[in-house]
């Protein structure tokens, strides 16, 4: 744990963060949603700039497959990761922030940025509780709001996102 409560420099992220974030992006790179969801508590919160809402596992393993196919659609390749950053908040609690990028119609890259919150129970697999996306996903407020610590990116706003949370919004 970082008792003073001090971000951790990319490639050095707590054991637990990184087997969370490695297998996160396996799954994603694999696009196997059903492992993706499984790294997700049975009930977490979701959310943007726009709203947040508390969904369960499987609503999230059945938008899956809808937002990836908006996704190519639109021209959006596959997420890559290319930053991490971590807050252990005690043994237990990890605050992750994750920088993605992802080449629209092969050719433009687009920055997305999200942050985990993931709980680590001993003897058992991380998974998180939380998961914001603040940037490249349809942010409907300016990224220049982001935190001091992350400088704005311009994204555009692709169809695919807002479809992604409507997905959601429909699992009231």
């Amino acid at each position: 744990m970082n008792d003073d409560h001090t971000l951790t420099p990319s490639g050095t992220l707590p054991p637990d963060a990184a087997a969370f974030l490695d297998a996160f992006a396996a799954a994603v790179s694999a696009a196997d949603h059903d492992s993706v969801s499984r790294l997700f508590s049975e009930q977490f919160l979701v959310g943007d700039a726009s709203s947040a809402k508390v969904i369960t596992r499987d609503q999230f393993a059945d938008a899956l497959p809808a937002r990836a196919a908006a996704a190519h659609a639109a021209g959006v390749g596959t997420a890559e990761l290319t930053g991490a950053r971590a807050l252990a908040l005690d043994d237990s609690w990890t605050v992750l922030w994750t920088d993605w990028q992802a080449l629209v119609s092969g050719a433009t890259a687009m920055t997305m940025r999200s942050t985990f919150l993931v709980h680590s129970a001993p003897g058992g697999s991380p998974v998180a509780h939380a998961y914001l996306n603040h940037a490249g996903l349809g942010v409907s407020r300016n990224d220049a709001d982001q935190s001091s610590r992350r400088p704005p990116v311009p994204a555009p706003d692709p169809a695919w996102s807002r479809e992604f949370i409507a997905i959601l919004k429909r699992h009231d």
